[in-house]
């Protein structure tokens, strides 16, 4: 029987970077994609070696310097090639997001927009609804559920990256850097709805037999150096949940997190939980802590210390 490990993480991935609520939204992630992800990858094509330069200081982690080496240049170079090729649509998305906001500015008259919805880009047409806002100003609403349902929508751009902590090796900040295959890293080519990565992450607790195992990796497409069965272990995890059987149990998460659990309901709230590695095993709440079921998820805001996909 094969568990995942305890000190597996996971990062979810879009288009290679790492997938926080705002790459999700095609609107929003088509804006993303251009005006961040590729502006900063083009400044790091033009001058890698200030990039470089500047994440050896630790005062300035955050920033927007790509995390990258040398080597990796034609790796960012291709990436950049993928978006304004591959994804021209995300491209020309993003454009009629800031012409239709241009256009938008420029009605000053307070008189009705209803003609304004003729000169709406191409992209953009059928999927917003124009407005006026409670200063009178015009403005407009992404319809979204036609959104997901068009080919801005894009699973296929999803991917997931396992790798394995430990007190000695340090992740490139998430916002700045893309997730390139490596040796410490498993990537898979897996949508975040893939019933494979349901039973990757039940079997923290739930553990898989050889047979099941196997099928995974026989229909895995992986890359990077780790392999998949490195995620997996016949150890049972340390840490389990205890059910609780009377009253109500409050369990701090870490962060701004709680677990609220009764015999009958199971309540998380801002899930940032840590992969359980062995020098501070004993000092976080993890995911194999977790009850089997959780009622329900209370996100206060969408900021990433406070979500984690």
């Amino acid at each position: 029987m094969y568990y995942l490990k305890e000190e597996v993480y996971f990062e979810p991935l879009f288009n290679s970077w790492y997938a926080w609520p705002y790459l999700i939204a095609p609107v929003q992630g088509a804006r993303h994609t251009v005006n961040t992800h590729r502006r900063i990858m083009k400044s790091f094509v033009n001058n890698y070696q200030l990039h470089i330069l500047a994440c050896q200081e630790p005062g300035i982690t955050g920033a927007e310097f790509l995390n990258c080496t040398e080597d990796q240049l034609e790796d960012i170079k291709r990436l950049i090639d993928f978006i304004d090729v591959d994804c021209k649509d995300l491209v020309e998305l993003s454009q009629a997001v800031k012409t239709l906001d241009e256009l938008l500015a420029g009605h000053q008259t307070g008189e009705s927009i209803e003609y304004l919805y003729e000169q709406v880009p191409k992209p953009l047409k059928g999927y917003v609804e124009l407005f006026f806002d409670m200063q009178h100003n015009p403005s407009y609403r992404l319809i979204e559920s036609l959104i997901y349902k068009s080919d801005y929508y894009k699973p296929q751009l999803q991917s997931v990256s396992f790798g394995m902590v430990s007190a000695e090796k340090q992740r490139p900040f998430v916002f700045s850097t893309p997730r390139l295959p490596d040796k410490d890293h498993v990537q898979i080519k897996l949508d975040f709805n893939s019933p494979i990565l349901e039973k990757i992450f039940r079997s923290r607790e739930i553990p898989l037999t050889e047979g099941e195992l196997s099928e995974i990796i026989a229909v895995c497409e992986c890359q990077g150096g780790l392999s998949l069965k490195d995620l997996f272990t016949t150890k049972q995890p340390s840490y389990l949940h205890q059910p609780v059987t009377d009253g109500v149990k409050l369990q701090y998460t870490g962060h701004a997190g709680f677990l609220i659990e009764s015999k009958d309901v199971a309540i998380l709230m801002d899930p940032v939980l840590p992969s359980r590695c062995s020098s501070y095993a004993g000092d976080v709440f993890s995911f194999s802590q977790l009850p089997e079921k959780i009622d329900y998820i209370c996100l206060t805001h969408s900021h990433q210390d406070h979500v984690n996909l």
